[in-house]
């Protein structure tokens, strides 16, 4: 016999009963776990959207880095278009250009490049990319869209220039030892032959430079722009 006014239900049942004594309280209950399980959800498809970033322009600026073209002025120095999608990604986000660099150098190797080249090659579109993205995101909210892009591409460019200057004085010689002993058996004269040839480079790198600055930015807008990325 039942001498409690409250019956004893079975723990399965329990829900139900709440469903029908209070309402609101059960079904604000469902959308708050509903609305946790969808953050949840959202915040890893974010962290696979972000990973698919990194992946997609480290391995566009690695294909991009075999697709040379002989620069005019001296035949040993390339162009190539790899500096481009490492500045959009930095525009995206500076830590993942960053840390895109590493990556794009090892595996460069790995497909073939010289190493001492493609760590040059590396410090190169570090030295551009960097200061490029860092300028603009200082001077954006200060100066218009023109001068805030104009006065970060002519740091980029002036940035380059100079850190490969000096980097191409201090390491060509002894590649140049190491890679071709027989024309260059000592150091002065792969020092002589370095300094002959820095003209053409600063050429090369101011030319390299104001392709990337030109190109990296409208890049990175339209992206935005269409949705690819998220800005």
């Amino acid at each position: 016999m039942i001498t409690s006014d409250k019956y004893c239900f079975p723990s399965y049942l329990s829900g139900i009963v709440e469903r029908f004594n209070n309402p609101i309280k059960y079904w604000a209950i469902i959308a708050g776990s509903t609305v946790y399980t969808m953050g949840t959800t959202w915040s890893q498809v974010e962290k696979y959207r972000e990973l698919a970033y990194v992946s997609g322009f480290i391995s566009l600026a690695i294909v991009l880095k075999f697709f040379e073209i002989p620069f005019p002025l001296a035949s040993f120095l390339k162009y190539d278009f790899s500096g481009v999608p490492l500045a959009v990604l930095g525009f995206k986000s500076i830590k993942w250009g960053v840390t895109a660099l590493p990556v794009y150098y090892i595996v460069s190797v790995i497909a073939g490049s010289d190493p001492i080249g493609m760590a040059m090659k590396t410090l190169a579109e570090a030295s551009t990319f960097i200061p490029l993205v860092l300028t603009y995101k200082h001077l954006a909210g200060r100066l218009g869209f023109k001068t805030a892009y104009s006065l970060s591409g002519v740091i980029a460019i002036a940035s380059r220039t100079i850190v490969m200057t000096l980097a191409n004085l201090a390491v060509t010689p002894f590649w140049l030892m190491i890679t071709y002993p027989k024309y260059y058996p000592t150091y002065y004269a792969a020092y002589d032959f370095t300094v002959k040839y820095m003209p053409e480079i600063a050429v090369f790198n101011i030319s390299i430079s104001l392709i990337i600055v030109l190109a990296a930015l409208p890049v990175y807008r339209v992206l935005a722009r269409t949705g690819v990325i998220n800005e």
